[in-house]
């Protein structure tokens, strides 16, 4: 029983340094130029804000943020999806290391970075924040 509460232990240890990695690596991509996101989509350029969402397909929690990004999108038009899987050099020139990740993008630049699924009042936060 003990080798087990050890094992245990271990692995709890070992994913709460993986999550502080991540985070903390994500800090970097703060202030970073968006222009790998920008090549994808354009008219990013143009608005004074944007919401971009990287997501994965086999992510649940990506799978019940789509339709409310896409809902934010029409109501908007400032919010955009990027599916890791085949934008592979987007998402690692983003420095995107975890899905869901919300970037807001204000003037070409990334103003914040959130990690993990949001609520609708969260987006709809999220974009009142940045204006």
């Amino acid at each position: 029983m003990e080798l087990f509460a050890y094992l245990f232990l271990l692995l709890v240890l070992a994913w709460i340094g993986h999550l502080v990695f991540v985070c903390w690596k994500a800090k970097e991509t703060v202030g970073r130029s968006a222009d790998p996101v920008i090549q994808l989509f354009p008219e990013i350029k143009n608005q004074p804000i944007s919401l971009v969402m990287f997501s994965s397909p086999n992510c649940s929690p990506c799978k019940k943020m789509l339709p409310l990004i896409a809902d934010l999108g029409k109501e908007t038009g400032q919010t955009y999806t990027i599916d890791v899987t085949r934008e592979k050099e987007t998402a690692q020139a983003m420095g995107i290391r975890a899905t869901p990740t919300l970037l807001v993008i204000k003037n070409g630049q990334v103003d914040k970075l959130f990690l993990g699924s949001k609520n609708r009042s969260a987006l709809c936060k999220l974009m009142a924040d940045a204006e």
